[in-house]
Parts: structure tokens; C-alpha cells; sequence
């Protein structure tokens, strides 16, 4: 008698658990197509948007920098800016012969000497 009551009480068990979380709800039935207020995106566009990022005053800065090759983004107190070669090295003090050691070729030979490349 107790497995009689205890099957259906499994089976009802069962069934509302499939109708509480497999049925289609407005919450799991696919992307949301109903926007609140205007997202600047044209009708028929194709874009669906996922997340959104405010721009700000920096992520303006970064993106109108010119696309260069061995520029490096610095922050020079107010903006991000682009610099390179002796602008960079200035900027992060560093002194060519002091700091960074500047090619030789003679220094260059006698390494490779020393780490037996030749």
C-alpha cells in the first residue's frame, strides 16, 4: 500500500517538475526581440545585441589613435596618446647606453662566442 502512494506521489513529483522547468516560459523561449526604449540599432539590421559598453572619454581617446606600427598607448595625465621610439623611451625614462644597452656588433660576435651559436 505505502509503494502505491509513494509511485504516485513520485510520478506527480515528476510531472510537475517537467511542467515547472521544461515548459516554454516568456523567460526561456529565445533572444528577448522586445526592447525597452531605443537602442539605435535599424530595423532589419541583423545585429543582435548581447551586452552593451558605454563609451567613455578614454575608450574615444584609444580608439582615434593612428594604427601604427611599434606605437605603444601612454597615458600622459589627461588623455591616452601615441608614441614611439624616442618619444616612448623618454616618456618611460630610459636612455639608450644607460639604460638599454644599444647594438654592437662586436658585442654581438663575442655572445654568440659565448652561447657557442657559431
Amino acid at each position: 500500500m505505502f509503494k502505491k502512494y509513494l509511485v504516485s506521489v513520485l510520478i506527480i513529483c515528476l510531472l510537475f517538475s517537467i511542467i515547472a522547468i521544461g515548459a516554454p516560459t516568456y523567460v526561456n523561449v529565445g533572444p528577448i526581440t522586445d526592447f525597452e526604449g531605443d537602442v539605435g540599432v535599424p530595423d532589419g539590421s541583423g545585429y543582435y545585441i548581447s551586452d552593451v559598453l558605454f563609451s567613455t572619454t578614454g575608450l574615444v581617446d584609444v580608439s582615434t589613435l593612428a594604427k601604427t606600427d611599434g606605437g605603444i598607448i601612454v597615458g600622459d595625465g589627461t588623455n591616452f596618446v601615441l608614441e614611439t621610439g624616442a618619444t616612448a623611451r623618454a616618456s618611460l625614462g630610459l636612455t639608450i647606453g644607460s639604460d638599454i644597452q644599444a647594438y654592437d656588433a662586436g658585442l654581438s660576435t663575442e655572445t654568440k662566442y659565448f652561447l657557442n651559436i657559431i
